[in-house]
C-alpha cells in the first residue's frame, strides 16, 4: 500500500505554530534545519515528501539514518530532519501522552488519514485531532514526584531555580530526583525547564512582544542568548520563524 501525497500548495497565510501547554505543533515550509536536540518528545510528518531522520551520537558523528513519512524523534537525542515542501512537527507532553504507544504507530494508516485531509483543513486542526491521528493516547503519570515539579513548571519555569531545590520540594536527594525526572519527562531537569521558556518566549511574541521582550520575560538574559538557545533546540534561529510570518496559537 503506497503513501499518497498531499497537494503541493503551501498555505498563503504562512506556517502555524501552535502551543497548548507543553505541547506544540509546527505546520508549515520545511527549514533548512540544523542538527539540534530537543526536549520533547517529536513526531515529524513529511506531508509532501518522506522525511530523512539522522541520529547522531556524542562524539562519533552520525550512528542511524531513517527515511519515513513519519519519524518519531525521542527526547534529547541529538538530531536532524531533512524535508522538502510542507511539514508537521508535533511535540509531545511526556506527562500526558503514552509515547510507548507512539512507537508502534501504523505509519501508513496514520499518513492516510492525513493525506485524505485537504490542506486548508489541516491548518485548522487543533492538537487534540492531531494527537488522536497519530495515536497518542493519554496516560497517567509514571511516577507522581516528576510529574508535580513538571507541571508546576509549565506556568513559571524558575519555580525552581535549581535541580537541587526541585528535588528538596519533593523530597528526593538530587541525584534520585534527577533520575526519576529523566525517565519519567525524557529530557533532563533543566532542558525541559529550557522547554517551558521557549514556550513563554512563543506566546509573548505571539501576543506582538519583540525578540527582546519575549527574551528578557521568559528569563533569557538578552535575546542573543534567547536566540542561541532556540537554534540548539529548533535548528533554526528564531528570527528566521519570525520572518515568515507564522501564525502563532497560545491555547
Amino acid at each position: 500500500m503506497s503513501e499518497r501525497p498531499l497537494p503541493a500548495a503551501v498555505p498563503s497565510a504562512g506556517p502555524i505554530v501552535t502551543f497548548e501547554g507543553a505541547r506544540a505543533l509546527y505546520l508549515g515550509p520545511a527549514l533548512g534545519l540544523k542538527p539540534h536536540r530537543n526536549a520533547a518528545f517529536t513526531l515529524a510528518v513529511g506531508l509532501d515528501a518522506p522525511i530523512r531522520l539522522t541520529l547522531y551520537g556524542d562524539r562519533t558523528g552520525p550512528v542511524a539514518s531513517t527515511v519515513s513519512s513519519i519519524v518519531l524523534v525521542p527526547a534529547g537525542h541529538h538530531h536532524q530532519l531533512e524535508a522538502e515542501g510542507i511539514v508537521a512537527f508535533l511535540y509531545l507532553d511526556a506527562l500526558g501522552d503514552d509515547v510507548r504507544q507512539v512507537r508502534t504507530l501504523d505509519i501508513i494508516a496514520a499518513h492516510g488519514v492525513i493525506a485524505a485531509e485537504r490542506r486548508d483543513s489541516l491548518s485548522r486542526w487543533g492538537l487534540d485531532r492531531w494527537r488522536t491521528v497519530l495515536g497518542v493516547a493519554v496516560t497517567e503519570t509514571v511516577d507522581p514526584r516528576a510529574a508535580a515539579v513538571a507541571s508546576a513548571m509549565i506556568g513559571d519555569p524558575d519555580l525552581y531555580p535549581s535541580l537541587a531545590e526541585a528535588a528538596r520540594a519533593v523530597e528526593l536527594s538530587p541525584s534520585r530526583f534527577h533520575a526519576v525526572f529523566r525517565r519519567q519527562v525524557g529530557a533532563p531537569f533543566r532542558r525541559y525547564r529550557l522547554w517551558r521558556r521557549m514556550g513563554l518566549a512563543m506566546s509573548a511574541l505571539a501576543s506582538g512582544a519583540n525578540l527582546t521582550e519575549a527574551a528578557h520575560g521568559a528569563g533569557f538574559s538578552s535575546s542573543a542568548h534567547f536566540s542561541h538557545q532556540f537554534v540548539r533546540m529548533f535548528g533554526l534561529p528564531p528570527s528566521r520563524l519570525m520572518a515568515l510570518k507564522p501564525e502563532i496559537r497560545w491555547m
